[in-house]
């Protein structure tokens, strides 16, 4: 009787099992930067791939789900139709989409569709057109195979609820316990930046008892995230996706204000060694405030670990949420400590390295995230070779060097135009250099391109700039 007890208990408990698994969230771990999901809706037999990172080993070509790649796990678990789609067109949310419609892999598949926002005469920042995703799939594939495999063609999805449209198409009548949907907007009256065009998808995944609303913000700027934040009819999310990774670019004030502590969730797509040091201490700061340590999720880097969302939540990985910030933290202070003791390290870029290393550990302090953080390394300007570093340009000892730097206002009062930390970097006047610590533009050039001669005194840090005689530069 037992023993028949316990088969019945142990078939009970895989039958659940394969309930919770019908559907549900994958945000991906990747061994690089970049953002990658999955979404798994086993009763329509259906599956959504929203962006693959980078390209290569880095993005959704080395992830795995339940130890198998991402495209051996759908079939496994029978998947016949799968929508691609891709939130903008940036190499570290595209890249690896637009080489697996390229893919005969996809072919494996009995239904595809692509989703995108690329409108018409986007170009890359080198000036080449974007090509679509389902315009890639088209020249790999040719025209007779995207007649047999297309669900349906979309325009792109700003305007209109492209997902709608598919699903109307593609499985008329069918019960699903998920549903996904675009944020619908007119990005002409956004802006004109590719962040503005970014699509923002939610989704909800549920069973018979619970359900959970998930709202993918991806790289959205500031201005849509703003807009949709005021939209009397957005749904007010369970989990939510941080903007940009939680980029100093991005504000998700607006939208932490509707998170619940305690119950709401965030996650953050990034790992530990992203080369853009994201996400920033502030936004950390403010994720933790909104919901609470144990609510604030890292995808990183543990190939298969994933963020895992179900309709009960979000369950525990291989470490804890409040682990993961604390490798964060301490992986962020070693790569910051590596800089500050490095003799080639930049002026600006050290600056950078002690002002995020400062707020990562005060951030530690404030929310009981210490983990084996050293102390503070020593600061010096001069390398081993003797040669002093300026942070604009790579010249020789001794050798003015024409200016990368901003140009100088002629009256002394600072830079007229700012270089990419200038919202980090207040003006100051040459006059009035103090002693006191802070973030200042360290450098600039005359309007003869040469440096302006100044020395800026940091509480740790001393920058020396160069003499080219004339008044603008301070002789």
């Amino acid at each position: 009787m037992k023993i028949f007890n316990m088969i019945a208990f142990c078939a009970l408990i895989s039958i659940l099992g394969v309930k919770a698994k019908s559907q549900e969230i994958n945000f991906l771990a990747l061994q690089g930067d970049g953002s990658a999901s999955v979404i798994l809706d086993r009763a329509a037999h259906t599956a959504f791939i929203n962006d693959g990172g980078r390209a290569g080993m880095d993005g959704m070509a080395a992830a795995e789900i339940e130890g198998q790649p991402v495209f051996e796990y759908l079939r496994v678990k029978g998947i016949t139709r799968v929508i691609f789609s891709c939130s903008h067109p940036h190499d570290d949310h595209m890249g690896a989409i637009e080489k697996a419609v390229k893919s005969p892999e996809v072919l494996k598949f009995q239904k595809l569709a692509f989703v995108d926002s690329i409108l018409p005469g986007t170009v890359n920042s080198r000036g080449k057109p974007i090509v679509r995703l389902q315009n890639s799939f088209l020249e790999a594939h040719g025209k007779e195979v995207a007649n047999e495999k297309l669900i349906i063609s979309t325009e792109p999805a700003v305007n209109a609820d492209r997902f709608a449209e598919i699903a109307a198409v593609s499985e008329p009548g069918t019960a699903t316990s998920v549903s996904v949907e675009n944020y619908r907007y007119n990005p002409g009256m956004i802006g004109e930046d590719i962040h503005d065009m970014a699509m923002i998808v939610q989704t909800r995944v549920s069973n018979a008892n619970r359900s959970k609303v998930v709202i993918d913000f991806d790289d959205a700027s500031k201005r849509l995230i703003k807009k949709w934040a005021a939209d009397p009819h957005a749904t007010i999310p369970d989990v939510v996706v941080v903007a940009h990774h939680g980029s100093r670019y991005n504000n998700m004030s607006a939208v932490l204000k509707q998170m619940v502590r305690g119950r709401s969730d965030l996650i953050f797509t990034v790992n530990a060694s992203n080369r853009f040091l994201h996400p920033t201490p502030e936004a950390l700061d403010q994720a933790i405030n909104a919901v609470g340590v144990d609510h604030v999720h890292l995808t990183g880097s543990r190939v298969g670990d994933n963020v895992v969302i179900t309709p009960e939540g979000i369950p525990r990985r291989t470490s804890s949420a409040r682990q993961d910030l604390i490798s964060l933290i301490d992986a962020r202070v070693a790569r910051a400590d590596e800089l500050l003791r490095g003799s080639g390290t930049k002026p600006q870029t050290r600056e950078r390295a002690l002002k995020d290393r400062r707020a990562l550990a005060k951030l530690a302090q404030k929310h009981d995230l210490n983990g084996n953080l050293p102390p503070e390394p020593d600061q010096t300007i001069f390398g081993a070779s003797g040669q002093t570093d300026t942070g604009f340009g790579d010249s020789a000892p001794g050798v003015v060097s024409r200016g990368t730097g901003p140009k100088l206002d002629p009256s002394g009062g600072g830079a007229n135009a700012t270089s990419g930390s200038s919202e980090e970097s207040p003006q100051r006047s040459r006059d009035n250099f103090g002693t006191e610590g802070g973030t200042f533009n360290v450098g600039g050039t005359c309007e003869c391109g040469h440096y302006r001669n100044h020395v800026l005194l940091y509480t740790t840090t001393i920058v020396a700039g160069r003499h080219c005689g004339h008044d603008v530069c301070g002789r």
